[in-house]
């Protein structure tokens, strides 16, 4: 996380950064580093129990991820959501192109070419499509919330079983496909935004684009978040 701030730093964004801390160890210690730069979200779960990749407890931690990002557009801010682990190399706020309602990054390990399409990929043999939820800029429009409602509903309907150990990342990607011509929605460019296709083949850092909102599991249960 700190590592996170640090290249938010370097691009001159740091002032927009928020956390969601999800205890109070996280809100007192971000605070005291960066002061009036995290917020409690209630109720706080146990501060003490971590949740590995996969578990019921990284399942309900991160599913509540959609919700605190709507809340965020409720009140009219755009909102980027980007993992922890991830660092920012340039400003990716002139990557944002146009006026769409939600910006994102692909999850399959082929690169695509350079000029590759800005539209929702189509969808792979699960009947849906491989969109990253590491990284995620929303504006406050009628498309983004829809989104975010459908993402909410979707994760309803796909729990977690010690059979099925799900993550929130399909659900995300069954929001997409299913509001496709009710958002606008705008596939980010990987010729620079790397992700995991690009870092499983290159062995280098992605150099991603974080910024306005941040919530991913830490060694508590924490989450970052940027407003602007």
């Amino acid at each position: 996380m700190i590592k996170d701030f640090r290249s938010i730093s370097k691009q001159k964004h740091q002032d927009k950064v928020l956390v969601i801390a999800e205890d109070y160890a996280t809100l007192y210690t971000v605070n005291q580093r960066w002061p009036g730069h995290a917020v409690l979200v209630p109720p706080a779960p146990d501060a003490q129990t971590a949740h590995k990749f996969g578990s019921e407890g990284f399942f309900n931690f991160t599913s509540r991820r959609p919700r605190h990002l709507l809340h965020i557009l409720e009140l009219g801010y755009n909102v980027m959501y980007n993992d922890v682990d991830m660092v920012w190399l340039a400003d990716p706020f002139p990557y944002l192109k146009g006026n769409h309602d939600v910006y994102f990054t692909d999850d399959m390990i082929a690169v695509k070419p350079l000029n590759h399409s800005s539209e929702l990929p189509p969808p792979g043999k699960k009947g849906r499509t491989y969109i990253c939820s590491c990284m995620i800029f929303l504006r406050p429009t009628s498309g983004a919330k829809q989104v975010m409602n459908t993402w909410i509903e979707e994760l309803k309907g796909q729990p977690w079983t010690k059979k099925k150990k799900s993550n929130d990342q399909p659900a995300f990607n069954w929001a997409l496909n299913k509001t496709v011509g009710q958002a606008e929605l705008y596939l980010l460019p990987e010729s620079v935004i790397l992700v995991s296709g690009w870092w499983m083949i290159m062995h280098l850092s992605p150099p991603s684009v974080d910024y306005k909102i941040k919530y991913t599991p830490l060694p508590r249960h924490t989450g970052a978040a940027s407003l602007v």
